[in-house]
C-alpha cells in the first residue's frame, strides 16, 4: 500500500550536495527564513514531540540510507507548521509530496512519520523561489545561536514573537 507523506522543503544553492532540506535542517536559507526557524525551531521543541528514537536518523545515514520526516495529510502539514508555513513559503519553502510504500516508513505517530528517502517517489513539489539570496544556516549550531541570544528565541504561548522580531528588523 502506498502512503502519501507531505513535506515542507526549502532549495539550496546549486551544486550543493542536497537539492532540497527540511527548514529544521536546511543548510542553505534567506537570512529571514533564518530568523523564522530560529523561532521555529525552539517553539516546535516546547510544543511538539520529537521522534521517539532520534537515532534512527543517525543509523540511516551511516548506510547510506537518509530518513525524512513528513505528515500523512496537506493539513497536517499545515497544522504543524501553522502561521510559520506562509512566512516560509514567502522564503522559498516548497510544500512537496511523496509516495512511500508502508515498508518505507520507519516510524509514525499522530503528528508525523518518518521514512527512508530512498523507498520514496517524489510526486510534486509547489512553491516559488526565494527573492532574497540564500546564506549559510546555522543548522547544526542553532544552539550556540540561542546561547549567544538568552531569552530572545524562547517560545512564549499565546505570543507570536517571531512576527514582531521580524517586523522590527525589517524597519
Amino acid at each position: 500500500m502506498l502512503i502519501t507523506a507531505w513535506r515542507l522543503e526549502m532549495p539550496q544553492v546549486p551544486g550543493y550536495r542536497f537539492t532540497w532540506l527540511g527548514p529544521y535542517t536546511s543548510h542553505w536559507l534567506t537570512a529571514e527564513a533564518e530568523e523564522l526557524v530560529r523561532f521555529m525551531d525552539h517553539e516546535h521543541s516546547a510544543t511538539l514531540p520529537e521522534p521517539r528514537d532520534m537515532g534512527l536518523f543517525a543509523r540511516h545515514r551511516d548506510v547510506g540510507d537518509p530518513l525524512l520526516c513528513g505528515c500523512d495529510s496537506e493539513a497536517g502539514l499545515r497544522a504543524w507548521f501553522g502561521d510559520y508555513l506562509p512566512a516560509l513559503q514567502h522564503q522559498g519553502a516548497h510544500v512537496a509530496a511523496y509516495t512511500v510504500d508502508e515498508g518505507g516508513i520507519v516510524d509514525r505517530d499522530d503528528h508525523q512519520l518518518i521514512f527512508i528517502e530512498s523507498r520514496a517517489e517524489l510526486v510534486q513539489r509547489q512553491g516559488n523561489l526565494p527573492f532574497a539570496p540564500l546564506v549559510r544556516s546555522s543548522a547544526g549550531s542553532r544552539l550556540a545561536v540561542y546561547a549567544a541570544n538568552p531569552g530572545k528565541y524562547d517560545y512564549v504561548p499565546g505570543q507570536s514573537r517571531w512576527q514582531s522580531a521580524l517586523t522590527s528588523s525589517t524597519e
